[in-house]
């Protein structure tokens, strides 16, 4: 046996987890349990995936650890580059402050009005802080980071997390732009400072050049490129396979097939159809398409249902995907599939 068959082994693969816009600070009076908001909701989503892998090793006759052993789930909280900023807004809207224009010593917002200015500081001011522009984008920047530090620390220190292990990636809501920018700006040479410490992608894992599977929640992604001159949507990212999960309650979330032409034959792709092509311009500017006339991404929108009785038919459901049986499903088919074929 050579050192390389004897790496591919133990190599597993890595699956990140990212959450989406929203406050992720501490709630110690919600939740004695969990320390944030996505912690929460990641653990439940992992417990889902434990019990379904557990199971599908069981009716194969394995050991239940089987397709476990074979992965490292880990999640990436990245709110916390813009929490600091947000509690400091929220405490300077809502009190009276040096005496100035005060009516009133100590601001109270009631009832529905008090919500709904949490839901634009903690959701919109998100969006507005990520926004990257030639004059400004250190935000941005220290989000990426946050992936590859994520990553580059696993490979140091996780047994069987290998420099170029395979890597699925799972985000909800914002976390999919977020996500997509990163993508982008590793498969065009487009890198920022990533962060203060200047980090750098240093192996393939990190540098994207392993994504196997994308899964997108509630993602908005459809919105948010609308702030382009032209609307052409932009370029889709390379990877093997990639399910956008959402939901026609929310309202957020948006199938991604027909953003331009480079979404449409990315699903076409991913549904077995012929790659006939509509519009040459923006076909000529996608850069998955390969050199014999292929696109190398295949793209699935899958319309699901989270939530439950008072969440699945509203705009609540946005935050229900964690938990949706189809969703976890449809990740643990593809991954256990792959682990099949490509892992020993």
């Amino acid at each position: 046996m050579t050192e390389n068959e004897n790496v591919s082994i133990n190599k597993k693969m890595v699956i990140l987890i990212t959450h989406g816009m929203g406050d992720q600070s501490n709630k110690p009076k919600c939740s004695k349990k969990y320390a944030t908001k996505f912690e929460k909701s990641y653990t439940k989503m992992q417990k889902k995936f434990d019990k379904s892998f557990k199971k599908i090793a069981r009716k194969e006759n394995r050991d239940e650890n089987y397709y476990l052993n074979k992965l490292h789930i880990a999640p990436v909280l990245w709110a916390e580059v813009l929490q600091e900023k947000q509690n400091t807004l929220k405490k300077r809207i809502t009190k009276c402050r040096y005496g100035v224009n005060c009516e009133n010593k100590n601001l109270k917002y009631r009832t529905i009005w008090r919500g709904l200015r949490k839901f634009l500081i903690d959701f919109l001011s998100d969006a507005i802080a990520y926004y990257k522009s030639i004059n400004s984008r250190s935000t941005y920047d220290k989000i990426q980071a946050k992936f590859l530090e994520t990553l580059q620390k696993l490979v140091r220190e996780e047994d069987g997390v290998k420099k170029d292990s395979p890597l699925c990636i799972i985000a909800h809501s914002m976390g999919s732009v977020v996500v997509d920018n990163l993508i982008f700006d590793l498969q065009t040479d487009l890198p920022g400072n990533w962060g203060n410490n200047i980090i750098e992608p240093k192996y393939d894992l990190d540098n994207a050049k392993t994504l196997e599977f994308y899964y997108t929640m509630g993602n908005p992604l459809a919105l948010w490129t609308s702030r382009r001159d032209k609307p052409d949507f932009g370029d889709i990212i390379e990877v093997k396979k990639w399910v956008n999960f959402y939901s026609k309650n929310d309202v957020i979330a948006s199938p991604l097939g027909n953003l331009n032409e480079c979404y449409r034959l990315a699903r076409c792709n991913a549904e077995g159809k012929k790659l006939q092509i509509h519009n040459q311009e923006d076909y000529d500017k996608c850069k998955a398409v390969t050199t014999n006339d292929g696109i190398t991404t295949k793209l699935v929108d899958k319309r699901v249902r989270p939530g439950g009785l008072f969440t699945s038919w509203n705009f609540l459901c946005h935050n229900k995907y964690w938990t949706c049986k189809k969703v976890i499903k449809t990740i643990v088919k593809d991954i256990t599939e792959y682990i099949k074929e490509d892992i020993p």
